[in-house]
């Protein structure tokens, strides 16, 4: 069979159809002809007439926004959305891992997602305007993101921003309850429980106390008269210093000045030009700050003669995850520890009696650890071991009298919320769950371990032998067995 050949201009030919020339064969465009036709033409477009909005001046300055445009969720969300290119970052490098870090408006909006954030501090943020994009340039830096747990920047620039608003004189509602970012989150899990944090009560109480303690009022006067500046505010994270002006705006160019000293060259560094002046003023609010166990102090930007001038934020607890040997970034699916911040002023018995308040992000920390032992136990597992150790559990508490239901869901809780496929090929069915522990997705809701742990033992307590079996079984899928018992009703101290 003889194949065709090229004739001479059928390259130029089929070009033209690629252009889509008319009178040139079928003269379509392919999918990906079309996709970089209207590419090229929104870029023309985009040229001739760049976008524009009323809220961002060129150089970056953040004029308010209407409240009239911000009455809604929706709304708000969408100012955001419209700004995103007006408040980015002009001296970040266009880094795909760090991307959320690069630009403010991402770094706020991550953190509304995890809801660390109030739609009322977002809404005042645009309205006051707290100027988001000055900011961020000139406390963002590369090198910080290589030092620290991955997401530190992002929390430590939106807290600092929350502390702003505070200067404003923004009080947060006592109606809304409070969320603290942790450290320990993954970058792709969603925060446990998707509930607020209980307040920080032995921090509250002790930011309470220090606004009425005179030694403390007298210290700060005698630092606020050293500071050359009416209105900033000094972050302990990374020595963040800002100026604003007399309506509480962030002035760079006063910010500069202060960093700089006045025999500083124009346009070095702040800190390879600061005089001996700043550096000692960035000591004596760093001790200030270490003395009173603070991570924010500024001056308030009311004018109430009845109180001192004084905001600050107490530290808090802190649980990081320690980074591996090695490692470029702190891995928080596999930490090689925990470096746990433990500010002063809380007391030897504070850890039993608020766990579940003040020390929740180190309760979430053991949690995790839990967890990923288990995983990690229960992935290394072959299936055939899996399977024999599920029906020896299984057997035995429906020996000791528990429906076949609920011996189910503790089956499946013991394996993580694997599907109800995977059970069947383990030779397990799940047709006798009553329908209340079916979710929409027709998969039957485990029991979380703390409860199936407990069921277990309760359900078994009058069988010695079949108690110590089934707890053998909970260790070997990777639970810390001992732990548990501790923790059960009537266990705990």
């Amino acid at each position: 069979m003889k194949k065709k050949t090229a004739k001479a201009g059928d390259s130029g030919k089929k070009k033209a159809v690629r252009k889509g020339a008319k009178g040139s064969g079928k003269g379509e465009l392919s999918p990906m002809d079309r996709l970089e036709a209207s590419i090229e033409a929104w870029l023309k477009e985009r040229e001739r007439n760049p976008p524009k909005t009323d809220y961002v001046l060129p150089t970056g300055e953040m004029l308010p926004v209407p409240a009239k445009l911000l009455t809604t969720e929706k709304d708000v969300l969408g100012m955001y959305d419209h700004l995103h290119e007006f408040c980015a970052n002009s001296v970040a490098p266009g880094d795909f891992f760090y991307r959320a870090h690069a630009h403010p408006i991402d770094c706020l909006l991550m953190m509304y997602r995890c809801g660390c954030v109030s739609l009322k501090e977002m809404m005042d943020i645009l309205r006051i305007p707290v100027q988001i994009r000055l900011l961020h340039e000139r406390l963002f830096r590369q090198e910080l993101l290589d030092r620290f747990p991955f997401h530190q920047f992002i929390i430590e620039f939106v807290v600092l921003l929350q502390f702003i608003l505070r200067l404003h004189g923004r009080i947060v509602p006592k109606t809304q309850l409070p969320r603290r970012y942790c450290y320990c989150w993954h970058t792709f899990e969603v925060p446990p429980g998707k509930r607020p944090f209980p307040r920080d009560l032995i921090a509250d109480s002790y930011e309470l106390r220090l606004s009425r303690d005179k030694a403390f009022l007298s210290e700060w006067e005698k630092l606020r008269i050293s500071i050359p500046a009416a209105k900033w505010a000094y972050c302990t994270y990374q020595d963040w210093l800002l100026v604003f002006d007399d309506q509480g705006s962030y002035d760079q160019r006063l910010t500069d000045s202060l960093l700089r000293g006045t025999c500083a060259a124009e346009g070095e560094g702040d800190s390879a030009s600061a005089s001996p002046e700043v550096t000692a003023m960035n000591e004596d609010l760093r001790a200030f700050c270490e003395k009173w166990a603070l991570t924010h102090l500024g001056t308030s930007f009311e004018e109430d003669e009845s109180e001192p001038p004084v905001v600050f934020r107490a530290e808090r607890v802190e649980a990081m995850p320690k980074r591996e040997k090695g490692s470029s970034f702190v891995n928080t699916l596999s930490p090689n520890g925990f470096e746990v911040r433990l500010p002063k002023y809380y007391g030897f018995d504070h850890m039993q009696r608020h766990l579940k308040e003040d020390f929740v992000q180190l309760k979430y920390a053991f949690d995790m650890v839990k967890k990923l032992r288990q995983r990690k136990a229960i992935s290394e597992m072959p299936a055939n071991k899996k399977k024999r150790l599920l029906r020896a559990l299984r057997d035995a508490l429906i020996r000791n009298g528990m429906p076949k239901g609920d011996a189910y869901r503790i089956l499946k809780g013991l394996c993580f919320p694997i599907a109800d496929s995977t059970m069947h090929g383990l030779g397990f069915d799940s047709s006798y769950v009553p329908s209340e522990f079916v979710d929409k997705r027709d998969e039957v809701v485990p029991v979380k371990m703390p409860e199936a742990f407990f069921g277990v033992v309760k359900a078994t307590a009058k069988n010695r032998d079949d108690q110590e079996a089934a707890l053998k079984v909970f260790s070997k899928f990777g639970v810390d067995v001992e732990l548990h018992l501790c923790e059960m009703p009537g266990n705990r101290a």
